[in-house]
């Protein structure tokens, strides 16, 4: 109680104005060259609240072919919280940029995550490009975020052009929000042009479905859209929630040693199931692998299916 008050207390004056990305001057930062087994590099440059890390396929692993940048929620800055999704995108060719735009759970304000994030962003390609890699790889983005990475995501999307960052093909946001703070959140988002998934849980307490409605409803004519919403479900051994934290992918090889209050609920609750396989990253990587228009969803289509062992474990489409 004391903690969310404290919060509270200290974001809840946060607001949003678009930053001003001409006017940074973006530098490769200080970083260090790790890996994860033998088929993961990993370029640290986290330190500050504006940092990265870069995980990138090596040695036996599938080539790179595309860069996806992954933005996290509210506090975790540690990406052994997604690193199981993390590693899948990998595996598959995917560069993967997870960008932190925190320095702890109280600094910075709301209204400089966008900022942070974005200099993460536009850090980490330089960092990538000093490196060798060839740019083609992010002549657009895919991008997928959750909870707070949902409004910054949207943020980004909505600013392209001003932001001066590569088109975002794609975006995933999941259980997107803000809670009770309003840095990030715009007042229009007609400028966003991405094949666009939002998923939002059943039972999420934590930022319920306001945010996805907001941007569903600012979003009304696009074509290429889809909302979904988890549900829970339990019956035959099985069970399966639908809270706020169900994209959680715990991987403690990516551990970087951060043990705030949203990492410690990660290692709680951050476990992988069906949802997480063939909901949440099989939709990503279908996404990514669209192009023009949106085949994988029709207007026909009323719910995506998970099992087809359960046929009643799916995702629903929330009417418009």
């Amino acid at each position: 109680m004391k903690f969310s008050v404290f919060l509270l207390m200290m974001f809840a004056f946060g607001f949003s104005v678009p930053c001003e990305a001409n006017d940074i001057k973006y530098k490769i930062p200080k970083y260090k060259v790790g890996e994860i087994g033998d088929s993961i590099e990993v370029l640290d440059a986290s330190k500050k609240a504006d940092g990265f890390w870069i995980y990138s396929p090596k040695g036996q692993a599938k080539s790179a072919n595309n860069v996806v940048v992954f933005i996290h929620g509210y506090g975790a800055f540690n990406p052994m919280i997604f690193g199981a999704w993390i590693k899948h995108l990998v595996a598959d060719g995917n560069i993967v940029i997870y960008p932190r735009y925190q320095k702890s759970l109280s600094r910075p304000l709301p209204r400089r995550f966008v900022p942070k994030a974005l200099t993460g962003i536009k850090e980490a390609l330089l960092l990538l490009a000093d490196r060798g890699v060839n740019p083609d790889l992010w002549s657009s983005l895919d991008v997928v975020a959750h909870s707070y990475g949902g409004v910054i995501s949207s943020n980004l999307a909505q600013n392209i052009e001003a932001y001066d960052i590569p088109p975002i093909k794609s975006l995933m946001i999941c259980s997107a929000g803000s809670g009770p703070f309003k840095g990030g959140i715009l007042d229009a988002y007609d400028k966003v042009e991405s094949n666009l998934i939002i998923i939002d849980s059943e039972k999420d307490s934590t930022v319920g479905s306001r945010f996805s409605k907001y941007i569903d409803g600012l979003t009304p004519t696009k074509q290429n859209k889809v909302y979904l919403r988890q549900s829970s479900y339990r019956k035959n051994g099985i069970r399966i929630t639908s809270h706020h934290n169900e994209p959680y992918a715990l991987d403690q090889a990516f551990d970087n040693g951060i043990r705030n209050y949203t990492a410690k609920k990660a290692l709680r609750v951050g476990y992988v199931n069906l949802v997480d396989t063939e909901g949440y990253w099989k939709l990503f990587d279908h996404l990514m692998e669209e192009e023009e228009g949106f085949s994988m969803f029709d207007a026909s289509m009323t719910e995506w299916g998970l099992s087809m062992e359960h046929p009643e474990i799916k995702l629903t489409v929330v009417n418009q």
